[in-house]
């Protein structure tokens, strides 16, 4: 994937499998010699970026087109979507049969009080991660 002048767009895969474009506003050499992409996303407020242009060109989260996104989309489905009696691990946010889930209680003081918060996990590592990640 190359980028041409005429290119005006990028498109960015964010929260799992949503697609956002951004318009972008320049392209510049930076002092290492690296081409830089600066863009700009007017939707909700005023947001700008900057990436390397080969960050972009590796990336299969980013694209100057949405059809070249869709490899990685049509993944980010098969992992993210609800079936029918499915729910989302409260970790890492995979779709997880509820049947197969794990319940566990992440213990946390200083965000849930001392009965800590019951959720459902993927997987035990998933629930060990998270408490790891409500300790300070």
């Amino acid at each position: 994937m190359m980028m041409n002048q005429s290119q005006e767009k990028l498109y960015v895969i964010r929260n799992y499998y949503d697609v956002e474009v951004w318009n972008i506003d320049r392209v510049i050499q930076d002092d290492n010699g690296e081409t830089r992409v600066y863009a700009l996303r007017k939707d909700s407020g005023s947001w700008s970026a900057s990436w390397k242009l080969s960050d972009i060109q590796e990336s299969s989260k980013m694209a100057f087109s949405e059809a070249e996104l869709q490899p990685e989309l049509e993944r980010r489905r098969a992992l993210y979507e609800l079936k029918d009696g499915q729910i989302h691990c409260q970790y890492c946010h995979k779709a997880v049969d509820e049947k197969s889930a794990i319940s566990y209680r992440v213990i946390s003081y200083a965000n849930y009080g001392s009965r800590g918060r019951l959720g459902k996990y993927c997987s035990r590592d998933c629930a060990n991660f998270d408490q790891m990640a409500h300790e300070g």
